[in-house]
């Protein structure tokens, strides 16, 4: 029988672009009764956490 493998468990962190909200901050308008509803984070898509993965061991994170 085999064995499922084990998935390297991540961190989830809060997402700085929406600090959290799952949407990006807009600004209202001045007008009563008129409201924004703006998409959904692209960078957290709209769960407003973010899971990190631990990096491989040697990666200084340089982006190469």
């Amino acid at each position: 029988m085999k064995r499922a493998k084990r998935k390297e468990v991540g961190t989830e962190i809060e997402c700085p672009e929406c600090d959290g909200t799952g949407f990006p901050q807009v600004r209202q308008p001045a007008q009563p009764g008129r409201k924004i509803y703006p998409p959904p984070c692209k960078r957290c898509l709209g769960k407003g956490r973010i899971e990190t993965t631990p990096m491989p061991r040697g990666h200084r994170g340089l982006g190469v």
